[in-house]
């Protein structure tokens, strides 16, 4: 089984892990030394510390019981094995390290965006983590290869209507706002206030939209991570 999760982070690491695997004073160790308690618990197997290589948005693919597949396998990264990882309630959670938690998820569920959970059977896995490494530009010529050209066209032409839409507006401000001449202002306002307007306009088309959606799923095929759990031991 696959389970697919997004998270995110603003320390530059992410942590997989049980939160029943947590010690019961988590909070508190957590809030004195966070880096000595995470580096404890990975060596542990009771969470699996993911460092990146910067703050943002990331997501793992998650295959409990079965292969990773071979295209995957070949982008594999810096793989990291932990023979005894314990999920002892059977409730992984994937989230920023900063959003760690054994008791208190207050902070996440404010953040919902930043991880995410699934569930496995609760026990003792096998865990193997690896980061990819693409080839560059795979999913834009993935992309172009299964969009239409009038949606390949669509979305290309946010490369340059976002900075053209930018300069409009400064140029607005500078008609409206400032003591600053400009000449046939009647006739460049409203210009540049369309221009100014087109990359909204062409994210309602139907055919942009379906474009980002048809880009988004090829993202969501190639993840930032790859997790592969095997149950060594269930609890019973």
């Amino acid at each position: 089984m696959r389970h697919v999760i997004e998270a995110g982070t603003d320390a530059s690491s992410l942590l997989l892990f049980d939160p029943g695997a947590l010690p019961g004073d988590f909070e508190r160790l957590f809030q004195s030394g966070s880096v000595e308690i995470l580096e404890r618990l990975d060596r542990e197997g009771r969470a699996c510390w993911i460092t990146v290589d910067g703050d943002g948005g990331y997501s793992l693919h998650a295959y409990i019981d079965e292969r990773v597949p071979r295209e995957l396998e070949r982008c594999a990264v810096e793989p990291e094995t932990i023979e005894e990882f314990h999920v002892p309630t059977g409730r992984l959670v994937f989230a920023g390290s900063e959003y760690a938690f054994r008791e208190d998820d207050d902070f996440l569920r404010n953040h919902p965006h930043m991880g995410g959970s699934f569930l496995v059977q609760p026990g003792v896995y096998r865990l193997r983590v690896f980061r990819t490494q693409y080839p560059k530009h795979l999913v834009e010529q993935l992309f172009r290869n299964q969009a239409s050209s009038w949606e390949y066209c669509l979305w290309m032409s946010m490369i340059l209507l976002i900075p053209l839409a930018v300069a409009a507006w400064i140029g607005l401000v500078v008609i409206f706002f400032t003591t600053v001449h400009v000449p046939f202002p009647s006739f460049l306002a409203p210009l540049l206030g369309l221009v100014f307007a087109s990359p909204f306009l062409v994210r309602r088309l139907e055919t942009y939209r379906s474009a980002k959606e048809r880009f988004t799923s090829l993202e969501r095929e190639h993840p930032a991570l790859v997790a592969q759990l095997e149950c060594v031991r269930p609890n019973h």
